[in-house]
């Protein structure tokens, strides 16, 4: 999608000129010499240095299914910070991370606008959900398990056309913003309300032999321009997901808010689900993950 090929191009720019050419920088797309999937493996054995994985490694990794992204949790990406950098939750994945042979750099923590179903069909109560087809994954999909909805794996470039011959119904990921770059909305003539997720972690990590045979000030400036890549996605995406709500309602997208009574079902629902993604991480780094989760939620009175 255009906004990532926007953030990775200005973060190698970056690169290069903060190190005043020191850096040599070579961006790569998704499919063009290694499978999205296959991309943690590839930066874990040196095929390429660095690499950003949006949750694809979670069978490598089982602690990125709670890191990536959780449903009715943090709300943006000033959270997420907070999570990361001031509660200790950066400094226990780079921890997880060293095992494999990878240095985790800061993560990209866009803030975007999850709704709970993009839907071919009206969903205007807990009971519409029963029996629904979605495509999901992770703890979203066992989420809408416990919701009683029908879980079913599709390929992300799959979904116009499983939604509009009926193999699926609608999906909960991606933003709005995909939904509008994608043509999504023609399909999918609801969206189904509030958000479910307002954030994700995607992971940045570098190969740790390169990352030991770069100097001091080379790491410093990658570490900078991480965060700086994540700034910058977060508002990228974000004035994306903006803007999409009205152009989806021009086009015929009716916007369904869930009653509230609902909503919070929902939430009461998604934390047993953080617990029991927690729990299939036999390092038992994902429980550590979710209790200071857990403990910034219960500050921030959720």
């Amino acid at each position: 999608m255009i906004h990532f090929e926007q953030v990775d191009k200005l973060t190698a720019e970056e690169l290069i000129a903060m190190s005043d050419g020191r850096l040599d920088v070579t961006i790569y797309g998704v499919g063009e010499i290694i499978e999205a999937d296959e991309l943690f493996a590839a930066c874990k054995a040196g095929t390429v240095d660095m690499s950003t994985s949006w949750g694809y490694h979670v069978g490598e990794v089982p602690f990125d299914e709670v890191f990536y992204q959780l449903p009715m949790g943090l709300r943006n990406a000033s959270e997420a910070a907070v999570l990361l950098y001031e509660r200790g939750a950066y400094e226990l994945a780079k921890e997880v991370y060293l095992a494999h042979n990878v240095h985790f750099l800061p993560p990209q923590t866009p803030t975007g606008i999850y709704p709970i179903y993009h839907s071919g069909v009206p969903i205007r109560s807990l009971d519409d959900i029963k029996g629904f087809k979605i495509r999901s994954y992770g703890a979203f999909a066992s989420t809408h398990e416990k919701l009683g909805a029908t879980v079913v794996w599709i390929p992300f470039a799959e979904l116009y056309t499983a939604v509009a011959t009926g193999v699926i119904d609608g999906f909960s990921n991606p933003t709005l913003g995909e939904s509008v770059d994608m043509k999504f909305y023609e399909v999918c003539r609801y969206a189904i309300m509030p958000a479910f997720c307002n954030y994700l972690m995607a992971s940045q990590f570098v190969n740790m032999d390169s990352w030991n045979g770069l100097t001091a000030d080379l790491q410093a400036i990658i570490h900078a321009a991480a965060i700086h890549a994540s700034l910058r996605h977060d508002h990228v995406y974000l004035n994306l997901d903006q803007s999409a709500r009205p152009i989806m309602e021009a086009a015929g997208v009716e916007f369904i808010e869930l009653p509230p009574e609902d909503y919070a079902q929902i939430g009461e629902i998604a934390r047993e689900v953080w617990d029991e993604c927690a729990a299939k991480d036999p390092t038992g780094y994902a429980t550590q993950f979710i209790e200071i989760y857990k403990d910034y939620m219960e500050e921030l009175g959720r």
